[in-house]
C-alpha cells in the first residue's frame, strides 16, 4: 500500500441561512476536497491492508494492461442480485506481481468470470470518477485452486447420490458410429483438429455442430443446452450414434465450466453415448467422470470413434471370410457325407447278396443229404418200403422245397427293407444339404448386400457434396492449421464438382494473434 499524505483540515459548514448565501459559498468544500477527504478516511481506516474473499463478475483488460472487474458476493437466493460488489482495479506494475504469484504456484489459472478469488490490497477514493475501489496488488492462488477441487467434489458427490455418475456410461456403444454430434467452440483449434481426423479418414461421417462458449460465466448453460439440443434431434429426427464433448487445452480455471453441475446432468440424460476430450492428458472433470467415455484430447476423442469404424470394417471383412469358409468346408463334408453314404449302400447291398447266397447254398446241401439218405434205406426195404420211400420223397421234397421258397422270402424282405432304409437316409441327408446351403447362401448375400451399402456410404466424394471442402497449399500439402500457411500463399480448394484458386491476405488464429 502506497503512503499517502495527511488529510487536510475540513472545513465546517455553518447552519444554512437564505440570506447568507455568499457566506455558505466560501464555507463549502469543492467536490475535490470532499473527495480527497472520503480518500484519506478510507486509506487510513486500515493502513496495513487487506484480504478479501469474494467472486470475479465483470472482467475488463484494457488496452493499457490494466485489469477492472467487481468483486462480488453472490446472493444466498438463486437468480438475484449480488449481495455485495465492490470494484477492483489490478494496475499493470500489480499485474505482473500476481500473475508471476499464480505461475509460481504450480498449478495456473486464469483469472475471469466467475473464478472464486481470495486477494490482497487497499481500499481507495478514485476522485476523477468519484469510485470507491480496492487496489489489488496480491493473490493466494491456494484457495482459488482449493474452490475449483471443492467444488468439482461437490458436484460429484451429488450426482453419484442421484445414481447418475453412470447412467451415460451404461449406454451401448453403436459398432459403426458414422452420425457424430460434436459440442464446442466452433472454430477453434480443437473443432479444427477433430473435423481434419474426420474428413482425412475417407469414411461418410455425418456430423451435428453445436456451437457454444467454453469457458467464461455463460459457458456451463450454453453447454448444457448444445449436448440438451442434440439430444432433442436424437429423439425427432435422426438418430445421433454418439456425440463428442470438447474443448482444447487450458488452466485450472479455463476448464471451470466442465465441472458445472448443469453441464454433469445434461450429458447424464443424453439418449447416445458422450465421449469427452477437454483440456490436456492431465485434466480431469466433472464431464470427464460422467460420459460414456474419456478421452485425454479432443484429437483423440475424434481418433477413438474413427478406430471404431475401422475396426467394425475389419470385423465385416472376417466375417465375410469366416462365413465364405463355413460355405467351403460345408459343401466339402456334405460330398464327404454323400459318398459315405454311397459306399455304405454298396457294401450292405453286397453282404445281404452273399448271406442269401450262403443260405442258399447251405439249405441245397441239406436237400442233398436228406435224399441220399431216403434213397439208401429205399434198397433195404424192397417190399412195402417203396410205398413209404415214395411218400416221404414227396414229404421231403415238399419240405424242402416250403424251406426254400421261406427262406427267399425272407432274404427278399430283409435286402428291400435295407435298401428303403438306406434309401430314406441318403434322402435325409440331401433334403438337410438343400436346406442348410440355401440358407448359408442367403444370409451370405444380405451381408455382402449391407457391408455394400456401408461402403457406398463411406464414399470420400458424398462428402464433398453435402459441402465439405478441401484445402492444401499449390504445392499439394493439406492445410490443417493457421500456421501452415503465410499472407500471399496461393491456396487450391477442392469442392464437389472442382477446384478453386485464392491467396491468403490475412490470417488470425483462435487466440487473436
Amino acid at each position: 500500500m502506497s503512503s499517502q499524505a495527511a488529510p487536510q483540515p475540513v472545513p465546517r459548514l455553518a447552519t444554512p441561512q437564505t440570506a447568507q448565501t455568499d457566506a455558505h459559498e466560501t464555507q463549502a468544500l469543492t467536490v475535490s476536497e470532499l473527495s480527497y477527504t472520503i480518500k484519506s478516511t478510507l486509506e487510513n481506516s486500515i493502513p496495513g491492508g487487506f484480504w478479501v474473499i469474494g467472486e470475479v463478475s465483470n472482467m475488463n483488460r484494457a488496452r493499457s494492461n490494466h485489469v477492472y472487474f467487481n468483486l462480488i458476493e453472490p446472493s444466498p437466493v438463486a437468480g438475484e442480485s449480488p449481495a455485495a460488489t465492490i470494484p477492483v482495479a489490478l494496475f499493470e506494475r500489480n499485474r505482473q506481481v500476481v500473475n508471476q504469484k499464480i505461475k509460481a504456484h504450480g498449478d495456473p489459472f486464469r483469472i475471469e468470470n466467475g473464478t472464486q478469488i481470495m486477494i490482497g490490497g487497499y481500499v481507495t477514493h478514485y476522485a476523477p470518477h468519484g469510485r470507491t475501489q480496492i487496489i489489488m496488488n496480491n493473490i493466494d492462488p491456494a484457495y482459488t485452486l482449493g474452490r475449483i477441487a471443492a467444488d468439482r467434489e461437490l458436484v460429484l458427490k451429488k450426482l453419484s447420490a442421484e445414481g447418475l455418475l453412470e447412467v451415460n456410461s451404461q449406454l451401448p456403444m453403436p459398432a459403426l458410429p458414422l452420425t457424430v454430434g460434436i459440442v464446442t467452440s466452433l472454430g477453434s483449434a480443437a473443432h479444427h483438429d477433430m473435423m481434419s481426423i474426420f474428413t482425412s479418414s475417407g469414411f461418410g461421417f455425418h456430423i451435428y455442430e453445436m456451437d457454444a462458449a467454453v469457458q467464461g460465466s455463460t459457458a456451463p448453460q450454453e453447454i448444457a443446452d448444445a449436448v440438451d439440443a442434440i439430444t432433442e434431434i436424437t429423439e425427432t429426427s435422426t438418430q445421433c450414434d454418439v456425440v463428442i464433448v470438447a474443448r482444447g487445452g487450458g488452466s485450472t480455471s479455463d476448464l471451470a465450466a466442465f465441472n458445472h453441475e448443469v453441464v454433469g446432468r445434461a450429458i447424464a440424460n443424453c439418449q447416445c453415448p458422450v465421449i469427452t476430450g477437454i483440456g490436456h492428458e492431465t485434466d480431469r472433470s466433472v464431464a470427464d467422470d460422467v460420459a460414456h467415455t474419456y478421452c485425454p484430447t479432443p484429437t483423440a476423442a475424434a481418433v477413438t470413434i474413427v478406430q471404431q469404424v475401422e475396426t467394425w470394417l475389419e470385423r465385416l471383412d472376417d466375417l465375410t471370410e469366416a462365413v465364405r469358409g463355413w460355405s467351403l468346408h460345408q459343401g466339402v463334408t456334405a460330398d464327404r457325407r454323400l459318398n459315405q453314404s454311397i459306399t455304405g449302400i454298396k457294401r450292405q447291398t453286397q453282404l445281404a447278396t452273399s448271406n442269401a447266397e450262403t443260405l442258399v447254398e447251405a439249405s441245397l446241401q441239406r436237400l442233398s443229404r436228406a435224399s441220399r439218405s431216403i434213397t439208401g434205406r429205399g434198397l433195404v426195404r424192397v417190399d412195402g418200403a417203396a410205398m413209404r420211400m415214395g411218400t416221404s420223397s414227396r414229404r421231403a421234397l415238399d419240405t424242402s422245397s416250403n424251406f426254400l421258397d421261406g427262406v427267399g422270402n425272407q432274404l427278399n424282405r430283409s435286402n428291400l427293407q435295407a435298401c428303403q432304409r438306406l434309401e430314406r437316409r441318403l434322402n435325409d441327408s440331401t433334403r438337410r444339404l438343400h436346406t442348410s446351403s440355401n440358407r448359408i447362401t442367403k444370409d451370405a448375400d444380405v451381408m455382402i448386400d449391407n457391408a455394400q451399402k456401408r461402403t457406398n456410404a463411406l464414399d470420400p466424394a458424398k462428402v464433398l457434396k453435402r459441402g465439405w471442402t478441401i484445402t492444401r497449399r499449390s504445392d499439394g500439402t493439406l492445410i490443417r492449421s493457421v500456421d501452415d500457411v503465410d499472407v500471399d500463399n496461393e491456396l487450391v480448394t477442392q469442392v464437389a464438382d472442382g477446384l478453386l484458386t485464392s491467396t491468403v491476405t490475412k490470417r488470425s488464429s483462435d487466440d487473436g494473434e
